[in-house]
């Protein structure tokens, strides 16, 4: 058996890892936030304005995209990394807010990675508004920087790596 071999057969599986790290994530739990990833480097998260997320009458604010932002850009990253046996901590983000978010606004954040180097992980991130069905409006862009660390750094991997 090569290396190559051995290190595929510790790789747990991408669903299990986001199924792990889902149930420990207690921010997004908190906030509403439900995470899916449709492959590595790619993650999607939904939430609904909840009137919590008011900073002014009906109107979201603007920590709570932020929050979003860096949790989509995050995922992504982080979900690329999962298949080298890596994690991910954020290096630093900006985002652009393009328009207001209202309570009851359901929301998508799209996280993709664009560059992955020895070190960091650049990832971009479109958060949109739904209306019927259909994403609307994006509301806010972004793009994050994500440092790159060995799994077993983290108490994470031991849930997910046994």
């Amino acid at each position: 058996m090569s290396d190559t071999d051995s290190v595929t057969r510790r790789i747990p599986d991408l669903a299990a890892m986001v199924a792990a790290y889902n149930a420990m994530n207690r921010y997004g739990q908190a906030n509403g936030m439900d995470l899916h990833v449709p492959a590595p480097g790619q993650a999607e998260y939904r939430m609904i304005v909840r009137e919590e997320h008011l900073s002014s009458p009906n109107t979201c604010h603007g920590g709570v995209l932020a929050g979003l932002m860096d949790a989509a850009l995050g995922a992504a990253a982080l979900s690329q990394a999962f298949t080298t046996l890596e994690f991910v901590s954020t290096v630093e983000f900006k985002m652009n807010y393009l328009h207001a978010v209202h309570l009851h606004d359901v929301l998508v954040a799209k996280g993709l990675v664009d560059h992955t180097g020895k070190k960091l992980v650049v990832s971009s991130c479109v958060i949109y508004r739904v209306a019927q069905g259909k994403e609307d409006v994006a509301v806010a862009r972004g793009l994050g920087t994500f440092n790159r660390y060995p799994a077993d750094k983290r108490d994470f991997a031991k849930l997910v790596m046994s």
